[in-house]
């Protein structure tokens, strides 16, 4: 029996260690990194407001560049306005309970599970930070696309 005002232990999975990669010349996670990178950089991304869980497409956008080539656009983002703003605060107090009532137990599992696994995908994040740069990037820099739910 537990007294009033004392958490209850949570119930949440240990977190792994992911593999450690060496990124060498002619490995196989070198030459997927760099594929990726290429594929990036052949391609212009539209990258819409999100809010409540929906794709908008307002029209009114700025372009993102890579940070050390201004000339080159990655990415056409759309800006939100006043009105996609207020919808976008109403959405959030709306879903403000329901993500009260989910606890720490339902919000790990929003981010660890579902299509893909947004874990790995930050582990091989953070493992850019010692891998040599690709000609394209004077210094490692990927634009990472993660899966997304709905939780309302």
């Amino acid at each position: 029996m537990m007294k009033e005002g004392v958490a209850k232990p949570l119930n949440m999975n240990h977190p792994a260690n992911e593999p450690i990669l060496g990124y060498a010349p002619g490995s196989a996670e070198r030459a997927t990194l760099y594929a990726e990178l290429d594929r990036q950089m052949g391609e212009v991304v539209e990258i819409p407001c999100i809010i409540n869980g929906k794709e908008v497409f307002t029209g009114t956008t700025t372009t993102q560049v890579i940070p050390h080539k201004h000339g080159h656009v990655l990415a056409n983002v759309h800006l939100a306005g006043r009105e996609e703003m207020e919808a976008a605060c109403v959405a959030a107090v709306d879903a403000q309970q329901a993500w009260i009532e989910l606890g720490l137990e339902g919000g790990e599992k929003v981010f660890s599970d579902g299509e893909g696994d947004v874990a790995a995908v930050f582990a091989e994040l953070y493992q850019l930070a010692e891998v040599p740069s690709h000609p394209a990037f004077p210094v490692p820099y990927i634009h990472l696309t993660l899966p997304t739910k709905t939780i309302v």
